[in-house]
């Protein structure tokens, strides 16, 4: 029998690897089971906790610590421009203050992050912005004279990177694509079960010998034999074990050898196809045929792993990096400043021609340049010639120290797996739950791009307690609200939640949150993995020894969340601490703010103020503290959207919302018709005005527009008797008693096309015109909803309203081009930029955000394409009939549903009362109170009539329906499917036969389209001037209604015709 063909022996099951894998499964369902529970009856439903995400929520909230307790530090320095000629235009460099009469210069690493001052052990000298100025004057002279002191250069080689393993695949695409960590392991499952890549969850950096003869093959291809390294990347990237570090909290920081469990597969790389050749980038999204089915992101994420392939079998980058240091001396020779340039010249570009040149500090992608600055060529150090050079354009540069950035979900993935914390392969979830927990979020406010927008909306899934996998809308509540999420794309910021929570599990449970711990229980799992044993334990022995010592004892995790339950009150664990209030506090003086508090409950953050009394019972309430009991005072929720970014919110924010609710708002003045008093108030959706005293039968509640409803810092002028004290007019926003006066007034009219009004006015989605019962938003750009004139609302009603065309044009930024008849455009909505064809609208790719319309036509086609796809199929499953075989059957239309009586009333009744009433809710309150008297009638002209219409109409509808179920019977019999009988029919074929109805063909004409259709050449002016669609429609309508009975008959006439 011939050996090849014979099948390689049967690999035995590793039980060691199954016992590990066992253990973990146990370890996490301990964690999470037991604290989560706690978390629901303390704080609030929907948080949760686990071995893994608690740790990689308290990296989150210790980053944002170190952030608010940070204090900016400024110092300056001079920069200028030198040439070798005075007059040249040309081979100008620019040069940087180093150093002043012998003493370096301070820069931001010689400051104390928490102090903002200089570091005791730094001999530097800070540069002020005086004193900047001051050597300014002195050097910046033409007697001041300037020559080369030192020129030094050296090659620097910058090997490439190796083949992905999960967690650089993850940070990659989210610094280079902006993918979130869940969109790249889901394009990475896409393109794997194509078959274009190889398994994309391994920690191996190991390639197969097949793969690196396709590698070579290729890259001396695509690249040319002398940008193919030397040593392939097995050899390169295997002769260091790695090593993680720990961080443990009373420990010094050590390194462990890392214990890989998911080196059994290759790294990611794309799969051999054709023999052995990968798929070029171009030719998968050109010629391949299943490729049509792979969304643009899934491509784009394929070039990436096909570059980083290819780049780590390519030859060094080499470049030549020279340093210049210029010698600058005031005229009377007593000041003398060391400037220094710089330039980096690439002599070979090796591996960058796949994978470009990065930058290490920002890890963003350089430009293929060849270098960052010309430099001059300039004599060696060796040389007795001096060079002396002229300056111009010297300027003093301020600069201020920053604040450690916060996580982004690269940084994030790249510091746990450094801290050995999980597996690369559960980053990705473990991300996704901090968010779907709302422990982390990407609020706008938080640095990220506004443009980005909101989450989406379709994702969000309520969860209840702690379990499911959608976004637990408890824990956003919690958390501040939507405007918290964000765009997953954005900084990873900590909610108020997340420093709760986080806090609570470091006071009584500190192991539970630290990094140190959780590598070390990661380690002792992967000892269990390797089969390695303690004694003579057996492996079951081992497993259970570590499960209870971990779980059971007194020390045990079950011991210490008992103690919890027990110890903890919900109010001392819902209160929040946040490092930058301590700082505010000390710096108020007089000011009782010890007693202020920051809460988090299951409705939303709040603030309370706790008044302390002494207890007259001491004697008798053996538990009494030593200050007496306490009792709360005044509580006020924060406004939604507040508390989305936890660094914004200051100690004066809190103050005045709990005095504006100590007195009932801030009164702004009286409104001069009736006199009554117009407050500012505070509400959980943000500021309102209330006309009148709370209480009183008339007192109404008012909306004012968004830019009103926060904390912005600007003052206002209140009544002496209300400016309590400066803290609290600090934070108000900027409105008058005037403009109160109008916003309470509101909705006001403000012109009338064809004898109706157009009223402006503001609602839930902010401002908006009013005409004929429709709205159209007013933008800002429109103008504001107080003093807009009429000459602008009736554009914005024409445009929006009555030409019902121009109304599609409306908030359009660009046009992209036609496919299949109608235009591709870029629309800017209320949750940012997004691409709309026809009914289909889809959310602009991150890297087209600051320009859209540079996005090709035929992407933005396969995007829509592929949306528009997923809606058909999605609907075609839900209002489709199928047969035994399978087959779909389409069904006719199914008749439309009668009115009822009440429907009939509200269309005769609706156009009178809309004239009285001003909202469309209070249209509906007074029709429903019309109906309401109509039964009490007893004239017999009540709701009579009504519902003998009402009865016509269902018996008409009856026969209809009855000839229709007999129809779909006949098709179903005909095409192989069950006939049913019309009170069996499932709801889903009545839904599809009720859209059927709807999109049966389009209505006929009524008598007024008619006329202006036959009378609209007749609106044309004398001169034939060119009328705007405004104009035309009011001509058409006036003279419609200057028509006779006999005319108006006639076109009714042509109208019936044409319904028949």
């Amino acid at each position: 029998e011939n050996s090849s063909n014979t099948p390689p022996p049967r690999r035995q099951v590793d039980m060691d690897l199954v016992t590990a894998q066992e253990t973990r499964r146990v370890l996490d369902r301990l964690a999470g089971y037991t604290i989560s529970p706690l978390l629901w009856k303390k704080i609030a439903p929907g948080l949760s906790a686990g071995r893994v995400q608690s740790v990689g929520m308290s990296l989150v909230v210790q980053r944002e610590r170190e952030r608010m307790a940070f204090r900016n530090s400024e110092y300056w320095d001079l920069q200028g421009s030198f040439s070798t000629d005075k007059h040249a235009t040309s081979n100008t460099f620019r040069a940087t203050l180093q150093e002043l009469n012998g003493v370096r210069l301070a820069s931001g690493k010689d400051f104390d992050g928490s102090t903002g001052e200089l570091l005791h052990d730094k001999k530097v000298h800070h540069l002020t912005d005086q004193d900047a100025q001051q050597l300014l004057t002195i050097l910046d002279t033409e007697d001041s004279t300037w020559k080369i002191q030192s020129v030094t250069s050296k090659k620097r080689s910058n090997k490439p990177p190796a083949p992905f393993t999960t967690s650089t695949l993850q940070q990659e695409s989210n610094k280079r694509l902006g993918f979130s960590v869940s969109d790249t392991m889901r394009f990475a499952q896409t393109l794997y079960e194509a078959g274009y890549i190889t398994y994309m969850r391994t920690d191996s950096t190991h390639l197969s010998q097949d793969a690196l003869d396709a590698i070579q093959e290729q890259v001396t291809e695509e690249y040319g034999n002398e940008n193919l390294a030397s040593i392939d990347p097995n050899q390169r990237y295997s002769k260091s074990k790695p090593k993680i570090k720990t961080k443990s909290k009373g420990a010094t920081n050590t390194t462990i050898p890392e214990v890989k469990s998911q080196e059994a597969h290759e790294a990611i790389r794309p799969s051999l196809i054709h023999g052995n050749a990968f798929v070029s980038p171009s030719s998968l999204s050109t010629s391949s045929s299943s490729s049509q089915n792979l969304p643009q992101a899934a491509m784009k994420l394929y070039q990436l792993i096909y570059s980083r392939t290819l780049a780590s079998y390519m030859a060094d980058r080499i470049v030549n990096i020279t340093s210049v240091f210029l010698e600058g001396t005031s005229s009377d020779e007593t000041t003398t400043a060391i400037f220094r340039a710089s330039g980096t010249v690439e002599v070979f570009a090796g591996y960058s021609k796949a994978w470009g040149a990065t930058n290490t500090n920002t890890n963003t992608t350089l430009s293929h340049s060849n270098t960052t600055q010309s430099l001059p060529s300039f004599p060696p150090n060796d040389s007795e010639t001096i060079t002396y050079l002229h300056c111009s354009n010297l300027d003093a540069i301020p600069h201020k120290t920053e604040p450690p950035p916060r996580y982004t979900e690269a940084s994030f993935v790249k510091e746990l797996e450094s801290l050995g914390v999980g597996r690369p392969s559960t980053y990705a979830s473990v991300v996704q739950t901090l968010r779907n927990r709302a422990y982390v979020g990407s609020p706008v406010s938080s640095s990220s791009s506004s443009s980005q927008g909101r989450r989406r909306g379709s994702s969000w899934k309520g969860d209840k307690g702690g379990g499911g996998g959608g976004v637990a809308i408890s824990a956003v509540r919690a958390a501040g609200g939507e405007e918290f999420m964000g765009a997953a794309s954005g900084p990873m910021v900590p909610s108020l939640s997340a420093f709760v929570v986080c806090s609570l599990l470091e006071k009584h449970c500190p192991s539970y949150v630290d990094p140190g711990f959780t590598a070390r229980m990661e380690e002792r799992l992967d000892r269990i993995a390797q089969g390695t044993s303690i004694g003579e334990q057996s492996r079951d022995d081992l497993r259970v020894s570590y499960l209870d010592e971990y779980y059971g004892g007194d020390e045990g995790l079950a011991a210490l969340v008992e103690k919890m339950d027990k110890e903890v009150s919900a109010e001392e664990a819902r209160r929040a601490n946040l490092p930058s209030f301590q700082s505010q506090i000390k710096n108020r003086e007089g000011e009782d703010d010890d007693e202020i508090g920051l809460f988090i409950g299951p409705w939303g953050p709040y603030v309370q103020r706790i008044e302390s009394t002494t207890s007259s019972q001491t004697s008798q309430t053996p538990t009494t503290h030593e200050k007496g009991d306490t009792k709360p005072k005044v509580t006020a929720a924060l406004p939604q959207g507040l508390a989305a970014d936890p660094s914004s919110l200051t100690v004066d924010m809190l103050v005045m919302l709990l005095k504006s609710r100590e007195k009932d708002g801030i009164l702004l003045g009286t409104h001069p018709s009736d006199g009554r008093s117009i407050r500012w108030k505070l509400g959980r959706y943000g500021a309102y005005l209330q006309w009148g005293e709370a209480g009183d039968e008339n007192t109404t509640n008012h909306s004012v527009p968004k830019k009103l409803g926060g904390l912005g810092g600007r003052n206002i002028n209140l009544p002496n008797s209300e400016a309590g004290s400066t803290s609290m007019t600090a934070v108000m926003p900027d409105i008058t008693l005037e403009e109160a006066v109008g916003y309470v007034n509101l909705p006001r009219e403000v012109c009338y096309i064809q004898d109706l009004p157009v009223t402006a006015a503001i609602g839930p989605y902010g401002p908006y015109l009013k005409y004929n019962n429709t709205f159209v938003s007013l933008l800002e750009k429109d103008g504001d909803v107080l003093t807009i004139d009429p000459e602008t609302a009736t554009q914005v009603v024409t445009d929006g309203i009555i030409n019902k065309s121009s109304k599609l044009a409306r908030n359009v930024l660009a046009e992209l081009g036609e496919k299949n008849g109608s235009q591709i455009r870029i629309k800017d909505g209320r949750f940012g930029v997004y691409m709309n064809w026809k009914k289909v609208n889809v959310k602009i790719p991150k890297e087209y955000l600051d320009n859209p319309s540079e996005i090709p036509l035929e992407e933005a086609w396969n995007l829509i394409s592929e949306k528009a796809d997923t809606s058909s199929k999605n609907s075609t499953s839900k209002n489709r009939k199928k047969n035994k075989t399978g087959q779909e059957i389409a069904l006719p239309p199914a008749p439309k549903r009668p009115k009822s009586a009440y429907l009939y009333f509200c269309a005769e009744k609706r156009p009178l009362v809309a004239q009285k009433m001003k909202t469309l809710g209070e249209v509906s309150k007074e029709l429903a109170r019309l109906w309401a008297e109509t039964a009490q009638d007893e004239t017999g002209g009540g709701r009579e009539p009504y519902e003998k219409m009402a009865a016509v109409e269902k018996e008409e509808y009856e026969i209809k329906k009855q000839e229709w179920t007999e129809e779909c019977n006949k098709v179903l019999k005909d095409k192989g499917g069950k006939s049913k009988s019309s009170s069996k029919l499932s709801p889903t074929t009545k839904k599809t036969a009720k859209t059927a109805t709807k999109t049966n063909g389009k209505r006929s004409p009524s008598a007024y389209m008619i006329f202006c259709s036959e009378n609209r050449e007749r609106t044309k002016g004398t001169n034939g001037e060119k009328l705007s669609f405004g104009d035309i429609a009011k001509k058409l309508g006036q003279m419609w209604k200057e028509c006779d009975e006999e005319t108006r008959s006639l076109y009714q006439s042509k109208a019936e015709k044409l319904k028949q």
